[in-house]
């Protein structure tokens, strides 16, 4: 299991989200490291640009993937959001699962998200579930709309400038170049409607965010 926890200021959080993003690592878990489409690269959580109230958590897997990458089909992706209330417990939890195109190479992207009590188990509301193509976004109708698909990696080196830092020398940008450049990474997108699928947030000073991915149970 791959797992990475931090937390985002809730304050104002209907108006203005405030959010830092944090960048993990990589190779940083035993399934990570063997199976790379199981290796969490980043987890970003910052406010739409487009849409007030809205917070987008992009999830990032399989660094260095090439444009035929795949996403695994025997992995679960998760996204994890729990609001710290002061009275009651609940979570979001995003749980996307990947399958192949019947007489195709292309995937399908089965994304639900689910409000529980994480105490208990109990769920309150489920969002989502709609096969959607690779490549594709669902149309966010219920509040939760999602992107799943090849993006370039963000992070950049300067690999000429690296030297110093290592010898504790401070940073310096030598060629201006990144690179990883070209590099792309398998991506999972998450706009979700905060009021609408977290509840009122005027009790909440932070949320809880975290990614992971974990052995998928078929059925």
């Amino acid at each position: 299991m791959n797992r990475h926890w931090f937390s985002i200021a809730a304050v104002g959080i209907v108006s203005t989200i405030a959010a830092t993003g944090l960048a993990s690592d990589h190779q940083d878990s035993p399934s990570g490291s063997t199976d790379t489409t199981a290796d969490i690269s980043d987890l970003f959580a910052f406010a739409s640009p487009e849409k007030p109230g809205h917070l987008v958590v992009a999830m990032n897997v399989d660094p260095a993937a090439f444009s035929n990458a795949k996403f695994s089909d025997a992995v679960t992706y998760s996204i994890r959001l729990r609001p710290e209330y002061t009275s009651i417990n609940r979570e979001l939890r995003i749980d996307c699962s990947f399958d192949l195109v019947a007489g195709s190479t292309d995937q399908i992207a089965t994304c639900t998200g689910y409000k529980f009590d994480p105490a208990n188990g109990r769920v309150y509301g489920r969002f989502g579930g709609k096969p959607t193509p690779v490549n594709q976004s669902t149309d966010g109708k219920d509040g939760l709309r999602i992107f799943t698909g090849l993006r370039a990696d963000p992070f950049g080196i300067d690999a000429a400038g690296s030297g110093p830092p290592i010898r504790g020398q401070g940073w310096q940008y030598t060629t201006g170049k990144n690179a990883l450049a070209g590099l792309d990474v398998q991506s999972i997108v998450v706009e979700i409607d905060v009021v609408k699928l977290l509840g009122t947030t005027a009790s909440a000073k932070k949320i809880k965010l975290a990614a992971e991915t974990t052995m998928r149970v078929k059925s």
